[in-house]
């Protein structure tokens, strides 16, 4: 299990900055025996970064939609507007505590999509964005209504890590699923009960620095809390039969397939 204390008031703006701490996994490599310790250390590095950054957008979707209360039927406050619309009104562009990114809300069109377009800096200076991340939901759906489902779509969303210049791209969806319902924004030291979501995937494409283009596999479950603080614990949740707590599973950019467990 991992897990990370956060200051409330840093949830929206610093988590993705964060490192994973306290997480252990472990890589099998099911198609070959002879990997050499530089092309497992690349496999990890890409495996790391493949999860932390995954997460660090799932917390950019939570901050969109959380600050959606009208939207998502959160109880957060209503999100102040830079008045400006596009796609011929059907859009408006509003303030997020997202680092460089414009977030822009759909609520006319069937389904209703949030969409986080990113240009720039994390807030932490370590890693650039380009890309976007649409979030669609039909209309009528309340993000906070226990199993609640939303699709959460990659485009073109690259990472660049600044240290070395090395990138990730994503593309393809996820299904975000609110199992256990209510609000993230809700949580404080009264809260009796975690709040609990779950992601999957099975067509995530990832291209690496090299070029090369490989489709990941993603089943994890995260469970959100509040002591002192944000306390998020992350499971996986696939089995492939001999092996539980699988969170991420496909081929690496070697040509290997491999499962990685967060144990």
């Amino acid at each position: 299990m991992e897990t990370k204390n956060l200051h409330r008031l840093m949830f929206a703006t610093a988590l993705s900055g964060l490192l994973f701490t306290a997480c252990k996994k472990s890589n099998s490599d099911s198609s070959s025996g002879n990997t050499s310790a530089t092309d497992l250390q690349t496999q990890a590095d890409d495996q790391s970064r493949v999860s932390n950054e995954t997460d660090a957008s799932f917390d950019d979707v939570n901050t969109a939609m959380t600050n959606q209360a009208a939207v998502t039927g959160s109880s957060a406050s209503p999100t102040l507007r830079y008045g400006v619309t596009v796609d011929g009104g059907n859009q408006d562009t509003i303030k997020t505590a997202i680092s460089n990114a414009v977030v822009t809300v759909d609520t006319v069109d069937n389904p209703h999509t949030i969409t986080i377009t990113y240009n720039g800096k994390t807030a932490d200076s370590l890693r650039t964005r380009t890309g976007s991340i649409v979030i669609s939901f039909a209309a009528g759906v309340r993000w906070s209504t226990a199993n609640a489902v939303v699709t959460v779509a990659f485009n073109n969303l690259k990472i660049t890590r600044l240290l070395d210049n090395k990138s990730i791209t994503f593309n393809g969806t996820h299904t975000y699923t609110n199992v256990s319902g209510g609000s993230l924004s809700s949580l404080n030291a009264n809260s009796t009960s975690p709040i609990v979501h779950s992601i999957t995937s099975s067509n995530m494409s990832i291209t690496f620095d090299n070029g090369t283009q490989r489709t990941w596999s993603f089943a994890r479950q995260r469970s959100y809390s509040y002591s002192s603080g944000y306390v998020i614990s992350e499971t996986g949740t696939h089995s492939d039969g001999t092996k539980q707590n699988i969170s991420e599973w496909g081929t690496n950019r070697f040509g290997d397939s491999f499962e990685a467990q967060i144990l």
